[in-house]
């Protein structure tokens, strides 16, 4: 089977690449199975640990994929993720919409809203501020329907936080932040115990910068991040400890430092 070739991809031409590409060939006359391997070899590149560098060979095979099978959404939401890993909104939340149109899932609504939040987010973000608040709100309807679709995914609420802290509704934002920390310890859905670890770390340490803008929890908020300094897994403590050292420089933009894609 080609699946546990999946662990083997890497920015260079691989055995793993030249098998998918040859089982390829071979299927060029079926379209659905055709269609199938190619969505799974494009949802191997994104999985890499090269995502980021591989997600511009996963768009036109993805593409493919849809326009052989355009019922399914799976190809759909993994040339969603494609575009968000190259920073392309905009194709993003169209492939992300029209996935979602097809299959509503959990995992479409929360990557549509992230990337919704991501448009308005950093230097190349929104200049007019009542679109920004416009793409915002779409933005929280999505995460709402996440949350609605699987209340216990603690990424759900922690997203949602930062969303409602960047539209300024704090109390709101902690209440989410703070559930998505109580769901961390039951949540199954963590690869290991150092992922579940690097999660709290970077929760506490954005529900700190949430209670930051809070005059009255500021001595909270510093509590909160450097919890999340002391009790983060090693090498991770020291990127928050650096994160936050850049904050108190006043350069820092809003949200820790990792973030689903």
């Amino acid at each position: 089977m080609l699946k546990p070739l999946a662990t083997h991809l890497n920015c260079r031409k691989t055995v793993a690449d030249r098998a998918f590409q040859a089982a390829l060939e071979k299927v060029r006359e079926d379209p659905i199975v055709r269609a199938e391997m190619l969505t799974l070899y494009a949802g191997c590149l994104l999985r890499s640990p090269q995502r980021r560098q591989r997600a511009a060979e996963a768009v036109p095979l993805l593409k493919e994929a849809h326009d052989l099978l355009p019922d399914r959404a799976t190809p759909l939401r993994l040339l969603g993720k494609a575009h968000f890993l190259l920073w392309q909104h905009n194709e993003a939340v169209a492939a992300l919409e029209a996935a979602l149109k097809i299959a509503p899932d959990a995992w479409t609504a929360y990557h549509l809203g992230l990337v919704l939040f991501r448009s308005v987010d950093g230097p190349d973000g929104l200049a007019d501020l009542e679109h920004r608040k416009q793409v915002l709100l779409v933005a929280e309807r999505h995460l709402r329907t996440a949350i609605a679709l699987a209340p216990d995914h603690p990424s759900h609420h922690n997203m949602l936080g930062m969303l409602l802290d960047a539209q300024g509704r704090r109390e709101e934002a902690v209440a989410e932040q703070l559930k998505a920390i109580e769901l961390i310890p039951s949540f199954t859905g963590y690869r290991s115990d150092a992922v579940r670890a690097f999660a709290l770390a970077d929760y506490y340490f954005s529900l700190g910068q949430t209670c930051l803008h809070m005059p009255s929890r500021r001595e909270e908020g510093e509590r909160m991040i450097e919890h999340a300094i002391d009790t983060a897994p090693a090498g991770v403590g020291l990127a928050l400890l650096a994160y936050d050292k850049t904050r108190k420089s006043a350069t820092a933009p809003v949200g820790g430092i990792a973030r689903e894609t």
